[in-house]
């Protein structure tokens, strides 16, 4: 039996498939001597609906706002997105969050206020970038 590698009804990656890719990442990353960021997205809201209609519209705007062979989309989850963006510095960060904000403009059902993020700089070691990614996971902001 094959394991999910994707949300089925969002597209992004299950948590599982997106640590695998992050740590093949990581580790191309530190042999070039490159740079990534992950971006960590919570939505907001008070009712569960409000929040699944809102995580997935953000899903979709996000994985628009990516380079389809070089970032990552993955269930952060407590209703949390992570966006793993490879071989990029703080401005290719702001290229992203950019696209992000005009495509959430051009929505009449979100606006920017529906959910908060914060941008991490990714270590070169897997396993301190893994703690990170548990420390999310466990609906707890990582330090």
């Amino acid at each position: 039996m094959e394991l999910r590698k994707l949300e089925p009804s969002t597209d992004i990656l299950t948590f599982n498939e997106f640590m695998e890719r992050a740590k093949l990442l990581i580790s191309g990353m530190k042999r070039r001597g490159e740079k990534a960021y992950y971006v960590v997205f919570e939505v907001l809201g008070e009712k569960d609906y409000q929040k699944r209609v809102v995580y997935e519209k953000l899903t979709q705007l996000l994985l628009q706002s990516v380079r389809v062979n070089y970032d990552l989309v993955g269930n952060g989850g407590h209703n949390r997105i992570i966006v793993f963006l490879s071989n990029t510095g703080e401005e290719g960060v702001q290229i992203v969050l950019q696209r992000l904000a005009q495509k959430v403009d051009a929505e009449y059902n979100l606006t920017m206020n529906d959910f908060v993020y914060s941008i991490h700089d990714v270590a070169d070691d897997f396993a301190a970038f893994s703690e990170a990614m548990a420390s999310w996971r466990r609906g707890h902001a990582a330090s």
